[in-house]
């Protein structure tokens, strides 16, 4: 720890830093579920963006907003 300390104030020129605390954490087995959270999208959310591409002349991004608009509920 001491060359920890050391390098801190040589290297970054922080020689104000008089002590270093380490805290090592194990990781919690209920914080890492591999539960991925579904996100839905309601009918009138896809029709307004669907209505909202039509209006668009970018042709990828109009296309790209009317995929999208078709993953609704």
């Amino acid at each position: 720890m001491p060359d920890i300390l050391r390098l801190i104030q040589n290297r970054l020129n922080l020689t104000g830093i008089k002590s270093i605390r380490i805290k090592i954490m194990f990781p919690d087995e209920k914080s890492h579920s591999n539960h991925r959270r579904t996100l839905t999208m309601s009918t009138n959310t896809a029709r307004l963006l669907a209505d909202s591409a039509r209006s668009i002349t970018d042709p990828a991004l109009r296309s790209s907003l009317l995929r999208l608009s078709s993953h609704a509920d």
